[in-house]
């Protein structure tokens, strides 16, 4: 994993978790939390044991880049092919991390955002059985 995203786990893993979820699912397509090396491993392994790692089972595990990359991944062997690839992971590892920066920057303003929200009053629905009175007093 990379440093960054490491170092913020073991800080708080639910800010950590927070982000992986919504960059996973709401987030950009690049999001990435793995180095190049750790994907190749995964691969090479997966490619070795194919007959015993199904990894669509275990899909929900990495994120739709990472997967993505790995499968890729098994699919090749040209060096050429390789090295782009890894320049892929790098370029998407950077943008990854400033994105979670971008978010974390802004995760203290989304929370005021979200208690502000709560406090506000919602409009109070129809009191139903005044009004209910009110139109049995007129036929009274």
């Amino acid at each position: 994993m990379i440093k960054f995203f490491s170092q913020l786990k073991q800080q708080d893993k639910t800010v950590f978790d927070d982000l992986y979820k919504t960059a996973a699912k709401e987030g950009p397509d690049f999001f990435c939390t793995m180095s190049f090396g750790e994907l190749k491993r995964i691969a090479d392994f997966a490619s070795q044991h194919s007959w015993e790692v199904d990894l669509n089972k275990i899909k929900n595990k990495f994120t739709p880049f990472e997967f993505h990359m790995i499968e890729s991944l098994q699919k090749t062997n040209r060096p050429e092919a390789i090295e782009q690839r890894e320049r892929m992971v790098k370029t998407n590892t950077q943008r990854s991390t400033r994105f979670a920066e971008h978010w974390l920057s802004s995760l203290q303003t989304r929370r005021q955002i979200e208690e502000l929200e709560s406090k506000v009053k919602q409009k109070a629905p129809s009191d139903m059985e005044s009004q209910w009175r009110n139109l049995q007093g007129i036929f009274e």
